[in-house]
């Protein structure tokens, strides 16, 4: 954090209540924006979850390997995520968000349709770095236009209801395509297109689900872009280069030279070094080189984005990463997220392998507690938060509190109990905890920054949270239950992390204390915001 500066507390309260471009009424469409924002978040988790119900199909057609299999589901969808998330969520403050996300919803879509068609692992591979770098427009775009759409007093149910989407889109995906799976045989002779029943069921379910995206991504184009400060204005070619040096190597090499000069670039090949010393390291010790070098890849990326986001926008960089309540409570909610995606990863396996659970029944019930769960707690999340924040500031970071020390007991019962019935039962009240917090963390990101820079906010929030919590937590736990031989206990050792998660929810509340929207702005334009 830059010591050269210090930022003067204001004198006075003559600030708005709300900053500039925000607004204190629901805006007109509102809810017709938030409704085909709903239906983007609920496709873009059918298109991402889909390949874990076809997966055992792909495999036997294809000939892959489990290892294979993991490299598409997990790495080569969240590394590229996040490697292009940054730039892209960046674009979304820039540019007009309705027509970024429409590209990106019809880009995912037609990518998840290409992999029905695809004919080798490097193909369904493409399809899924398609997948990824399209739905990385989502959240950002979404998130910005929301916050913007609704006003601060209703603004987490708003989110909460774009959220609730996710689960319900995951949940879909899971069965949509084991549906297909199992009976596309049986349906395909119904089909008004030539040669339906020459194509397997897994190539049919990903056709299925990726066509509706291109209908609704037109939608999408034509709804209204509520106007904010500081839109780009200039040559698109040259914004696109511009933002995704920023986070794509080697481009990263030349943009941090050519904005930062050569101090800015040799502190960033130190911390190449740095990293690919590490991740050698990783690689030798635990044999996995996939992993590490993907895994290395995207901590490069965001290492080398917030450099470039310091040079270029000194405000913004001071209102997220140089700003000790955003840190803390990215650190906090991290570790939150990585409790809960190891274990949400986990559990089906666990259920299958331990309590000799039938795989399709463990699908089925658990894949119906996240669906139904997962909404509920999001919604219940934001009219919590909603409600908690007219009292306290600092409500999200409590709500983390909340769910991390709630959790904890039904995580122990789950993983010692032998009874199926009280193992699902469990699994059910845990997932509902788990979905509390979304929506929480979602308007906290918010409010700690300008309206001009939400979508990069959420974006860089989000993923972060995603590029560490799901590419580091689910594969440590497997290397842990490799190693014990206890696949039980390697998931509630994730619970080793609580201390350090609540010590950090706990530090950010104390830091937001007594902090305004007067105070935020202050401090932007200290460091070089416009005042008009």
């Amino acid at each position: 954090m830059d010591q050269t500066r210090t930022v003067p507390a204001p004198a006075i309260v003559a600030e708005p209540s709300i900053l500039p471009g925000d607004t204190e009424k629901r805006l007109p469409q509102a809810r017709y924006a938030l409704f085909l924002l709903f239906l983007v978040s609920v496709l873009c988790y059918v298109d991402r979850t889909i390949i874990a119900a076809v997966a055992e199909d792909i495999k036997g057609e294809m000939g892959l390997t489990d290892g294979e299999l993991g490299f598409l589901y997990g790495t080569s969808f969240s590394v590229l995520f996040a490697l292009f998330g940054f730039p892209i969520g960046r674009l979304s403050d820039l540019l007009p968000r309705t027509r970024l996300m429409a590209a990106g919803l019809s880009f995912w879509s037609i990518m998840t349709m290409f992999a029905g068609v695809a004919w080798s692992f490097g193909t369904l591979a493409l399809s899924r770095i398609g997948l990824g770098l399209g739905e990385a427009t989502a959240n950002p775009s979404s998130h910005s236009l929301i916050s913007q759409y609704f006003p601060r007093k209703s603004r987490g149910r708003a989110l909460a209801v774009y959220l609730t989407g996710t689960s319900l889109g995951g949940g879909l995906g899971l069965y949509i395509g084991g549906w297909m799976v199992q009976n596309w045989s049986d349906v395909c002779g119904s089909v008004p297109i030539g040669g339906a029943c020459e194509i397997s069921g897994w190539r049919a379910a990903m056709l299925l689900v990726g066509a509706p995206g291109v209908i609704l991504a037109i939608l999408v184009s034509r709804l209204r872009e509520p106007q904010r400060p500081n839109l780009e204005k200039g040559r698109l070619g040259d914004l696109l280069l511009r933002e995704f040096s920023a986070s794509v190597p080697p481009l990263t090499l030349w943009a941090i030279s050519r904005e930062g000069g050569s101090v800015a670039l040799l502190k960033n090949l130190a911390w190449l070094a740095l990293l690919a010393g590490l991740c050698t390291g990783l690689t030798i010790w635990t044999g996995d080189s996939a992993q590490w070098i993907g895994f290395g890849i995207g901590l490069y990326a965001l290492v080398s984005w917030i450099t470039v986001l310091k040079i270029r926008d000194r405000p913004l960089f001071y209102l997220t990463y140089g700003d000790p309540v955003f840190v803390l409570a990215l650190a906090g909610f991290t570790m939150l997220a990585c409790i809960s995606l190891s274990i949400g990863f986990w559990a089906v396996p666990y259920a299958i392998r331990v309590l000799e659970m039938p795989p399709a029944d463990a699908g089925l019930y658990m894949g119906l507690s996240v669906a139904v769960t997962a909404g509920v707690g999001a919604m219940t999340g934001g009219f919590l938060v909603d409600w908690w924040r007219k009292f306290d500031q600092r409500a999200p970071l409590w709500i983390g509190i909340v769910v991390l020390v709630g959790k904890a007991p039904f995580i122990y019962l789950m993983f010692t109990t032998s009874d199926q019935t009280l193992f699902l039962w469990v699994f059910l009240i845990q997932s509902l905890f788990g979905s509390l917090f979304a929506a929480s963390a979602a308007v906290l990101v918010q409010e700690l920054v300008l309206v001009r820079m939400r979508g990069t906010a959420a974006a860089a929030f989000a993923l972060t949270i995603l590029l560490v919590s799901l590419a580091f937590g689910p594969y440590m736990l497997g290397k842990i239950s490799e190693l014990s031989g206890s696949l039980g206990g390697a998931i509630m050792s994730v619970y080793a992390l609580a201390p350090f998660c609540l010590l950090c929810l706990v530090l950010a509340a104390r830091q937001l204390t007594g902090q305004s929207d007067a105070i935020r702005l202050a401090r932007a334009r200290a460091y070089g915001e416009p005042t008009a």
